[in-house]
């Protein structure tokens, strides 16, 4: 798979999960927090930190 398209998928996979995070904690503000938003979030932010760092790695080899 050529890396622009990875890049793109990396980016895409931020963007969606941070909609998620920010959507269930707008509904835990709305109707109270529940142990599934917390899951939610807590799933979104390290499918969060792994595409970052796949982009990072990605940046680190164009470099090498």
């Amino acid at each position: 798979m050529p890396k622009q398209q990875s890049r793109l998928r990396q980016w895409a996979t931020i963007a969606a999960f941070t909609l998620i995070i920010a959507l269930s904690i707008a509904d835990g503000v709305d109707s109270g927090f529940s142990v599934w938003d917390w899951l939610i979030i807590a799933a979104g932010v390290v499918f969060i930190i792994q595409a970052a760092y796949n982009l990072s790695s990605m940046r680190s080899s164009v470099r090498t």
